[in-house]
């Protein structure tokens, strides 16, 4: 763990294919969960964010741990299946996603996610 998140290491940085102009970049995570430390909660509130859609390294840790403080500061979550996974093995990462499905909110692919926001017209794409 002493070599998680250091500023400048590869694991830190952003996929150029990911980034877009105008995208807001939180990069001071620290911890397990991306709301401890870092002004994530401000940034979605100033933008009158409701839902969070989370994908990532690990299921079974940050994923989960953001998942947690999502929901108790009343984000409606979402985890892209296919987007997410765990270094810890498979069954920790199913245990993430059973977790998540059966207590704090939805567990769809990617697909599916692109799916629902296009039934959904009046939604606000950031």
């Amino acid at each position: 763990m002493r070599e998680h998140n250091i500023e400048g290491t590869p694991g830190t940085q952003i996929i150029p294919e990911l980034y877009r102009d105008g995208d807001y970049v939180i990069n001071n995570k620290k911890r397990l969960d991306c709301f401890h430390g870092t002004d994530l909660r401000q940034l979605l509130d100033i933008l009158k964010v409701k839902n969070v859609v989370l994908m990532g390294i690990n299921t079974n840790t940050c994923v989960l741990n953001t998942s947690f403080t999502a929901f108790n500061y009343d984000y409606r979550v979402v985890v892209l299946s296919d987007c997410v996974a765990s270094m810890y093995g498979d069954d920790l990462h199913v245990l993430g996603l059973q977790n998540v499905a059966r207590c704090l909110g939805w567990v769809i692919t990617n697909e599916q996610l692109f799916e629902k926001l296009k039934e959904t017209p009046h939604v606000v794409h950031a």
